[in-house]
């Protein structure tokens, strides 16, 4: 599937909301998606309700969506931008 921002985040942080949605994609069967814009820093993001990876606690809750999904043979793929 083609990129899909919720625009949810807090601080770059996802929440329920996204493990729920990206989660429902997983159990429906869709194989991949390309989820949401990713920043790698807090000024480059599209918007400040996006996801983020400048802090060592994005790449671990991120990975936490990862891995509930890649136990439906789904597979995630980041759009990273700045």
């Amino acid at each position: 599937m083609s990129p899909l921002s919720l625009f949810e985040a807090t601080d770059g942080f996802a929440n329920e909301k996204h493990f729920n949605h990206y989660g429902q994609y997983a159990r429906e069967g869709v194989a991949a998606i390309l989820q949401e814009a990713t920043s790698v820093c807090s000024f480059g993001r599209a918007s400040e309700a996006g996801w983020g990876i400048w802090k060592d606690e994005h790449v671990d809750q991120l990975n936490e969506i990862v891995k509930a999904t890649e136990k439906k043979n789904f597979i995630p793929v980041f759009q990273l931008t700045h």
